[in-house]
């Protein structure tokens, strides 16, 4: 472990032990857009059958509705929780009925028909931690994905009064949180509440092909079907060559890949399959694109929202 606390790159595992070795609040960072994300939804498939994970994703929310956003999340934290307690075959009647409820009243909120009811959703949540809490643990994790949020204090606010140390009676025992900034840099911890640990950008071939396979897996399931043929495409010479010759970043080249899974997604969807040389013409064409853009724009990445 270096002093930045960046994992070592060497295999997939060696990220979920160190997910599951930490024990404090977590940020998992990284210049590859979608990598923290996609191995936070690893972890999850990893834990153990005592221990319930949510998971939130953030976005934004019209401005008006961004006032009542705290509620929205509890709602969102109770839905979670009535839909894994179900898949766990609990069989606790009012589930269902909560889930309905909470369904509904989430369509209304976001149609601005009715205010969330934020004492009713934290009652709910602390109802159904009590019957949960002496048969798992909890532990709560935060996608931001890559895309900025304006109104960050809001969210900040809400996510801070859902942890152990806000105004919950009962709170995770701990938050893992994905998140992009400059910030996270060189730093070990933030605001004394999170621990930092860096993905760093991968030097190989090899390590970064796995990470596009980790990407796919846990944030395309559309593609899924079709992950043979992928990864037929991802272990041609010629996107080796790319990578080697052009002495690309990590980051720039899988965030062409991304774009392919983005686009390939819909492709499928409409019914429409590629053949391999396709596939290879199409991801060769999006990394291009990619290392276009950085000549003649700087990116500007999320904030960090905590």
């Amino acid at each position: 472990m270096t002093t930045n606390n960046e994992i070592p790159s060497e295999s997939e595992q060696q990220v979920i032990d160190q997910l599951k070795n930490t024990k404090e609040n977590i940020i998992l960072t990284s210049s590859i857009f979608g990598l923290p994300e996609a191995y936070l939804k690893e972890y999850m498939k990893q834990s153990s059958a005592n221990t319930i994970i949510t998971i939130t994703e953030m976005k934004e929310m019209h401005p008006q509705l961004m006032w009542q956003f705290t509620s929205y999340m509890e709602s969102v934290l109770v839905l979670d929780f009535c839909r894994q307690l179900q898949d766990r075959k609990m069989k606790i009647t009012q589930l269902k009925k909560i889930e309905k409820n909470i369904l509904h009243n989430q369509t209304a909120f976001m149609m601005g028909k009715q205010p969330a009811g934020h004492k009713k959703n934290q009652e709910l949540l602390d109802g159904i931690f009590e019957i949960v809490e002496n048969l798992y643990d909890w532990e709560w994790i935060i996608l931001n994905y890559d895309k900025p949020m304006l109104n960050s204090e809001i969210i900040q606010k809400g996510m801070h009064e859902n942890m152990p140390s806000g105004q919950m009676k009962h709170g995770p025992m701990r938050v893992l949180l994905s998140a992009y900034d400059e910030q996270l840099k060189n730093v070990t911890t933030w605001n004394d509440q999170f621990q930092v640990i860096t993905i760093p950008e991968k030097i190989t071939y090899e390590q970064v092909y796995n990470e596009a396979l980790t990407i796919l897996y846990n944030l395309y399931p559309k593609l899924y079907a079709y992950k043979d043929k992928i990864k037929h495409a991802l272990t041609c010479l010629e996107l080796k060559k790319i990578f080697d010759q052009e002495n690309l970043s990590a980051s720039i080249f899988m965030e062409g890949i991304r774009k392919f899974y983005e686009a390939y997604s819909c492709i499928c969807t409409s019914g429409c399959l590629l053949t391999d040389i396709e596939i290879i013409v199409l991801i060769q064409d999006y990394i291009e694109r990619v290392m276009n853009e950085q000549k003649h724009i700087k990116i500007k990445k999320p904030k960090l929202y905590i």
